[in-house]
Order: C-alpha cells, then sequence, then structure tokens
C-alpha cells in the first residue's frame, strides 16, 4: 500500500523530529498513547492519525504545529 502523500510527509517530519529528540519509538509511544509498531507505521506514512494523536506529537517533541504538519 502506498502512503498518501501528506501522511507520508508527516511522518518524515514525525521521523526527523523524534530522532533530533534523542527519543526512540517506543518512548515517542509511550509519551502520546501509542506502540511502538503505531509510531512506525505512522513514520512510514502506512498510519492515519487524529488530530489529538498529532497535538500529543508535537507536545511531545516541544515543536510547533507548523513544523509537523507539511
Amino acid at each position: 500500500m502506498n502512503a498518501h502523500p501528506i501522511y507520508a510527509a508527516l511522518g518524515a517530519n514525525v521521523r526527523r523530529l523524534r530522532k533530533r529528540a534523542g527519543l526512540k519509538q517506543a518512548e515517542l509511544g509511550k509519551l502520546v498513547g501509542l506502540s511502538a509498531a503505531s509510531i512506525c507505521n505512522l513514520e512510514k506514512g502506512r498510519q492515519q492519525v487524529y488530530l489529538d494523536t498529532v497535538a500529543a506529537i508535537v507536545q511531545a517533541l516541544d515543536v510547533d504545529l507548523v513544523v509537523l504538519v507539511p
């Protein structure tokens, strides 16, 4: 299954910012209430996310929404 371009871009941003924050997928997942597998799928653009999850990721990574969302 090919990722929708917006989810692929969002996932790439999550991955880049997560790594910059020095977090593993499992660590970010714990902070936002997702499994490491869900974070992996999100980063690959395979998983759609709810707005509240995006807000939790923004908070966990300490970034502005405009930095995360393409």
